[in-house]
């Protein structure tokens, strides 16, 4: 496994393509990021053609039982965020392994 990229390294990239000056490029990314997690957060998705899809997930309540007292215990229901990449990224994921 590679190494983990922050948000500064995206950003520091973001302005070094693009030729933007950093803190341009770090307002662009901002307001990227919270327009996605502010569409999420509305139960709506986001689909980015060639990178993929950001969604919510509805999960059920359930029952399930404790391990060790084997007492029943009840998990609420819950609404997650979800990525899910697109074929193109798959198939990118498939041919190089290592970009």
């Amino acid at each position: 496994m590679g190494r983990t990229r922050n948000k500064q390294s995206i950003i520091a990239s973001v302005a070094d393509k693009t030729g933007m000056e950093e803190v341009k490029a770090r307002d662009a990314v901002n307001a990227a990021l919270e327009i996605i997690t502010q569409t999420v957060g509305r139960g709506e998705a986001v689909h980015v053609v060639g990178f993929g899809r950001f969604e919510t997930y509805e999960r059920q309540a359930r029952a399930r039982s404790l391990p060790r007292p084997h007492a029943p215990m009840q998990i609420s229901a819950a609404r997650l965020p979800v990525f899910r990449p697109s074929e193109r990224l798959r198939e990118r994921f498939k041919e190089e392994q290592t970009f």
